[in-house]
């Protein structure tokens, strides 16, 4: 089939084939085409000959590659053949030249760094360090197959880690999907690759008696890592929210904590009351007001990297198995027990409102409600814990 290609051409979804796969080939540059499936995707494409036989140069796919950028690219390729150079053998020979190390690399650099959040971004640093370099660091990624990925995964499960190997197995897919859309690889090896770990929609709450052992392991803890997971528990704000906290979003003498929305899963900007023991701890961290964050790690101008260690420890001294999410969904379920309206518990946890219509005109900032949803909460968690609260005196009325 041949037309002249344009815009309206290549956007139109009739082109899709009945089945297989089909080309359209363009009028203007003899050789160019768009090659469409029967599902729909769109591959630019040149065909020419090169010592007496047919060869195929894929120029990308639409629509992240234009109609203009890949008739330049077709007739910069078609010029090489009339040079009498090879395009698909210089582009086999670049690739052939880019180890996973630095595909790996790029990836960190040109869209981890970019697209996601700082605890993020660490801890696939972490898993490309630890899983990743040491077994494929130097081979050529175009030469890593299904069977390779497979055998990653399942050496990380034989480790009883299968949850982890599902969240290796996913870091692989993205390091591959990137090296395809940047043409460094033809395919995505972990595509279809089943994860080891069967996982399940948490809906653990702990119990007062659990609360208790954790918070007394949590005590047993040195002061920096006790303030982190006391705040998790009193906060309701997420593992990587916390530790990544700066004190540039926390205001001491009003008792706020405001995170932006780049730092919110939600996306949307946070404003959360500090009170009673959170307010405390945080006063409590003046020692680190030399560092940009509230917990540093190893260099003062950076974060704390993870809480996994410490996290084991407190599982092990508790004898509670929980998971630090379980903090979140713990206040959230004491909270409506405690009468807190639905909303404020949405507010506090900082929920995503998705497409309501309602939320869009909603800009009541609930402040009033947050904080007294979380005095609320202070109250009750003493209680379990069995800290002293001093309770309001209550005069009889006279009869």
């Amino acid at each position: 089939m041949r037309n002249s290609l344009s815009a309206a051409t290549v956007v139109s979804e009739r082109l899709a084939p009945a089945r297989g796969r089909r080309v359209i080939w363009d009028r203007k540059t003899p050789g160019f085409g768009l090659r469409v499936t029967v599902t729909g995707h769109k591959t630019w494409v040149v065909l020419y000959r090169m010592s007496g036989k047919l060869r195929w140069l894929t120029l990308g796919t639409y629509p992240p590659v234009s109609l203009a950028d890949a008739r330049k690219a077709a007739k910069d390729a078609l010029a090489d053949v009339h040079k009498g150079i090879d395009p698909v053998a210089e582009k086999q020979s670049a690739r052939a030249a880019d180890t996973f190390g630095a595909l790996a690399a790029r990836y960190l650099k040109e869209w981890a760094r970019e697209m996601k959040k700082p605890g993020s971004v660490r801890e696939d640093e972490r898993n490309i360090g630890k899983e990743l370099l040491p077994i494929w660091g130097t081979r050529k990624a175009n030469e890593i197959q299904r069977r390779d990925v497979i055998a990653l995964v399942d050496s990380i499960a034989a480790r009883g880690a299968k949850i982890h190997a599902n969240r290796v197995l996913a870091l692989v897919s993205k390091i591959f999907n990137f090296g395809f859309d940047k043409e460094i690889v033809d395919m995505n090896p972990a595509r279809l690759v089943k994860k080891p770990g069967k996982e399940h929609q948490r809906d653990r709450v702990l119990q007062p008696a659990e609360i208790r052992a954790i918070w007394e392991s949590i005590d047993a803890e040195s002061a920096d890592t006790a303030a982190l997971f006391k705040l998790l528990l009193l906060t309701g704000q997420r593992p990587g929210e916390v530790r990544d906290m700066p004190w540039s979003e926390v205001d001491l003498e009003s008792g706020w904590w405001t995170i932006p929305k780049e730092r919110t899963k939600s996306k949307v900007k946070q404003r959360l009351p500090l009170v009673g023991i959170a307010l405390e701890i945080l006063h409590g961290r003046s020692s680190t007001r030399d560092s940009e964050y509230v917990f540093p790690g190893r260099f003062k101008d950076d974060s704390l990297a993870s809480h996994q260690k410490q996290f084991a420890r407190i599982i092990e001294r508790s004898k509670v198995d929980f998971q630090a999410r379980d903090l979140r969904r713990t206040l959230a379920t004491n909270l409506a027990e405690l009468g807190v309206e639905r909303m404020t518990i949405k507010k506090i946890l900082n929920h995503s409102e998705g497409k309501d219509v309602t939320a869009i005109y909603e800009r009541h900032s609930y402040d009033k409600e947050k904080r007294e949803a979380l005095l609320r909460w202070e109250r009750r968690l003493k209680e379990i814990v069995g800290v002293v609260v001093d309770r309001p005196k209550v005069v009889p009325l006279r009869s």
